[in-house]
């Protein structure tokens, strides 16, 4: 900080509740509330990462932004992107570089250069390492020896237990780790991918109708709807926690046509309080990347319209791996780096239109053996 207050008092973010657009919002107090907003707001504990977090002129918490440490001593660091992001979204930055070492990671002064440069002069740096974050002059990139070192909360701390209800309240969980929120939408092995296959080839090229009821006079009542295979799934999850092959099959079918992806985008986005984030990550650890691209693309678009960016990032990671040329995929990278409020996404989607009540949304196998 460049003012005199002691540590405790000089970072006060006020934490955005699940809905951007209103609903209460949680005071967190000093360096120590902004290490337990971190993992929260990115889904897991970051390790060997760089973190950004933009703050409002008022101490409230925008973006917060993640990248991986390089390996070497330059590289790998997008300075630029990151201070142009900044310039767009906030008034300040608090930059924290977390590793298992104690040297303080040349990034991390680096990236507080660009940012000045950029006319959005990082308010704080902190080298996050051994239990504890400790200060780092902006300048000379070495740890304030006038600082003392802020120990990391603890589990039981206030203001950690305040971040992870919030976090429950809207969903979903702090991971300890990116590779875990990476595994909760991994291809599956070999063993599920039999299975997957299996229940493939079971499954009808054309399906029932996914949208749901919507306004037009020829829908049909709740009653008379036969469950499609999206309602399937969602009833899985919603009693067990998961999704069986023939169901995940049946969804990652039903949506490789752009009438059935969008069927469920604008479900979801009817539909909120149904799981459909956690529906689409369990059809995607049953699905292999070969077939995952609508699939995951999908994904994408719940998870950043729910709030939940780690889980959106990941997904449109797996993809494009899957797909590099995905339309909509690649549209959706650009969305998040670009930092597109998820309220307004929900905005646009909201407009989006159903296909016709009894279509049957479905189409080819997606490029399964022997299909």
């Amino acid at each position: 900080m460049t003012d005199d207050r002691p540590p405790a008092a000089q970072t006060r973010p006020a934490v955005p509740s699940p809905d951007p657009s209103g609903g209460s919002r949680v005071r967190l107090s000093g360096v120590v509330g902004l290490l337990a907003a971190v993992p929260a707001t990115l889904g897991f504990h970051p390790s060997d990462s760089l973190v950004m977090v933009c703050l409002t002129a008022t101490g409230e918490l925008g973006p917060v932004a993640r990248v991986d440490l390089p390996v070497g001593p330059s590289g790998g660091v997008p300075y630029q992107r990151l201070a142009s992001f900044a310039a767009q979204h906030a008034d300040s930055v608090v930059l924290l570089s977390y590793r298992t070492r104690a040297a303080i990671p040349r990034a991390l002064p680096r990236l507080a250069g660009a940012l000045r440069q950029a006319g959005v002069p990082p308010r704080d740096l902190w080298a996050v390492h051994g239990g504890a974050a400790h200060r780092v002059d902006p300048v000379r990139g070495v740890r304030d020896p006038s600082a003392a070192p802020v120990p990391l909360p603890g589990r039981d701390d206030p203001q950690v237990l305040t971040m992870q209800a919030l976090t429950a309240f809207s969903g979903r969980a702090i991971l300890d780790s990116r590779r875990e929120l990476c595994r909760t939408i991994a291809p599956p092995d070999r063993e599920r991918l039999t299975a997957f296959s299996q229940a493939l080839s079971r499954t009808p090229r054309r399906l029932p109708d996914l949208s749901g009821i919507g306004t037009a006079p020829d829908r049909r009542s709740p009653t008379d709807r036969r469950p499609g295979p999206v309602d399937v799934a969602l009833r899985q999850v919603e009693r067990t926690g998961d999704v069986d092959a023939p169901a995940a099959a049946a969804v990652v079918v039903a949506m490789q046509e752009h009438r059935g992806r969008d069927a469920v985008i604008s479900r979801a986005i009817r539909e909120p309080d149904r799981p459909w984030a956690a529906m689409l990550s369990a059809c995607a650890r049953w699905t292999p990347d070969r077939a995952a691209a609508q699939l995951c693309a999908t994904l994408t678009v719940v998870a950043y319209a729910e709030g939940d960016g780690a889980l959106a990032q990941v997904a449109v990671d797996r993809c494009l791996r899957a797909d590099p040329s995905h339309g909509l995929g690649t549209l959706l990278l650009s969305t998040i780096q670009t930092g597109l409020p998820p309220v307004t996404v929900r905005g646009m989607l909201a407009g989006l239109d159903d296909p016709p009540s009894g279509d049957a949304v479905g189409g080819a196998h997606p490029g399964m053996p022997g299909r």
